[in-house]
């Protein structure tokens, strides 16, 4: 239940719904905790308005599809709990909380545009509301306002924080970055990574450092954190350890293959790569063996360590595998060293 349930507006709404809802409509309200379900703090102004108005009828009407609403999203029913929605906006228009309401089930159906109208319709009234200013720029977001998305995610997390919006302010900046790289290409026709840098460059700067900050509370969801570190990489070649940031493992490869240099790319079959965390020192330890196919098969495993006398001792944190022709020995460093950041 959302609010307080000892503040004096929950018990005027307790004794209004009780009156209305539970005897007018008892197979939708057996008991004081389908009532609880239905609060919310919003609820404050509009019972005020419906005794202004003699439209008490008309707002537990719209509280009876509210909570049918709220049944079709647990049972994940997302077009009969938009239709339940969109009946209590009809039966109570003076309300904004169900338009916040029938916003979010359209943010889940993915039907941004819809859900962008209501969010703002909501705002409206309650311009303070920072969750719907949250939810506004993920709508935002999603239809490639990216502009709108960062000027909403600023202005809220001056005074509010989760860390998700740090994911996604991050991942703004990492989509506008791209955007605005892709449209330097289309009007030049060539690449030219100076220009690319300059103009790309400082939205990724600004992707990684709230990306960075997202991952101080996550660490499980780095494809974002990765993407933007490859481009920037890209762009401005040994930056990213200027900045602080972590040697990911996702970007080892290049190094690793680079330095496999008895065996050009077009020598490997097949390479697989995977790792499980971010690290800021590296070392690699390989291996070459036979395969019943007669092809070669090269281990190469990593380790987060400074010090590459002790590799091996520990769990890898990262590995490929690569898979080369039987006809050519691959002659691959059998030493561990280090590729620290």
């Amino acid at each position: 239940m959302i609010g307080d349930k000892d503040s004096d507006e929950f018990q005027e709404f307790l004794i209004l719904a009780l009156k209305h809802l539970v005897i007018e409509h008892p197979d939708e309200f057996q008991s004081p905790d389908d009532l609880a379900d239905c609060w919310h703090p919003d609820l404050i102004g509009c019972i005020k308005n419906a005794k202004a108005s003699n439209s008490i009828p008309d707002l537990m009407e719209a509280l009876v599809y509210k909570k049918r609403a709220i049944r079709s999203q647990i049972e994940n029913r997302l077009d009969h709990a938009k239709a339940n929605y969109a009946a209590s906006i009809q039966a109570f228009p003076g309300c904004p909380h169900f338009r916040f309401m029938l916003g979010a089930v359209c943010a889940q159906k993915c039907e941004w545009e819809e859900a962008r109208e209501l969010f703002t319709q909501y705002l409206s009234s309650n311009p303070e509301a920072w969750e719907a200013q949250n939810r506004l720029a993920l709508c935002h977001f999603s239809l490639g306002e990216y502009d709108s998305a960062i000027d909403l995610l600023e202005n809220i997390m001056h005074e509010y924080y989760e860390p998700m919006m740090s994911l996604l302010l991050g991942t703004c900046f990492y989509q506008k970055g791209e955007r605005l790289g892709k449209d330097l290409y289309r009007k030049t026709g060539v690449y030219d990574q100076d220009a690319t840098a300059r103009i790309v460059g400082p939205h990724l700067e600004k992707a990684l450092h709230h990306l960075m900050q997202f991952r101080q509370y996550d660490e499980s969801q780095d494809e974002q954190f990765d993407k933007a570190c490859n481009l920037y990489d890209m762009l401005k070649p040994g930056k990213l350890q200027e900045m602080g940031i972590p040697l990911s493992l996702n970007r080892l490869h290049r190094v690793v293959l680079g330095d496999c240099r008895e065996n050009p790319p077009e020598q490997v079959l097949r390479a697989e790569f995977r790792c499980n965390k971010i690290v800021r020192s590296a070392g690699i330890l390989s291996c070459v063996r036979g395969t019943s196919s007669g092809r070669y098969q090269t281990d190469i495993m990593l380790f987060e360590t400074d010090d590459t006398d002790r590799i091996g001792n520990d769990k890898p944190v990262g590995w490929f595998t690569m898979l080369y022709p039987g006809h050519e020995n691959p002659e691959v460093p059998d030493i561990a060293y280090n590729l620290g950041a």
